[in-house]
């Protein structure tokens, strides 16, 4: 099955020999200014609706985009302290800018380390079943073990408003991707499920419908 949406990827973005101008230039020293200007102008590793990826030098990356919350590069930051075995990016920076334009208000910004390896969805339709089973292991075992993770307090790291599934018209849950059905319905079964937070997640979505239809 195609996808609804078609991600942009430009081929430059992964091509270490390549010239790309913030390379040997001291990140302390590169203003947000200059940084924002860099998510237009830099060659974009992955560009989905309003959120983009680009390759900023030959070691650091940067995401933008409305939907490109606090939460995000304290989730990642929670992963690196909590010394779990979760290959993750470094965070380097990150910082929000007010943009009335956008969903929640704000653009998000994070530079984090590039971390070298080949896209899942350019390797997928030709993997064995027997490989697909290991990595979607692999991702199950990532989920769980960042739901291990001991946090001080419910709700956002960032302690802001809780945004995601219930609380907003955007969901991140793995169900809701369309693009891969096979992988998402691999790692979701190798998560333990529990009927009975189903069905009450289920009156909770059917109220929340209803409740926008009244």
């Amino acid at each position: 099955m195609e996808p609804v949406f078609c991600p942009i990827v430009d081929p430059a973005s992964k091509d270490d020999s390549g010239d790309f101008p913030p390379d040997n230039v001291d990140l302390d020293f590169v203003t947000n200014e200059s940084l924002v200007a860099l998510l237009d102008s830099a060659p974009i590793i992955y560009q989905l609706g309003g959120t983009t990826v680009v390759r900023l030098s030959k070691e650091l990356a940067m995401k933008g985009g409305g939907s490109v919350l606090p939460c995000e590069a304290e989730t990642l930051k929670l992963i690196e302290s909590s010394n779990c075995s979760i290959r993750a990016p470094r965070v380097r920076r990150s910082f929000q800018l007010p943009d009335e334009t956008q969903y929640f208000g704000t653009m998000g910004y994070i530079v984090m380390d590039y971390i070298r390896g080949q896209s899942l969805d350019k390797l997928w339709e030709e993997l064995t079943d027997e490989r697909r089973l290991d990595i979607a292991s692999q991702t199950a075992t990532m989920i769980l073990e960042i739901q291990s993770i001991d946090i001080p307090t419910p709700g956002p790291l960032n302690a802001g408003p809780c945004r995601g599934r219930f609380f907003t018209h955007y969901s991140a849950a793995l169900s809701s991707q369309q693009s891969y059905p096979d992988f998402n319905a691999l790692v979701l079964s190798l998560i333990p499920s529990y009927p009975i937070e189903h069905r009450q997640l289920d009156s909770i979505a059917y109220g929340l419908t209803t409740a926008a239809l009244a």
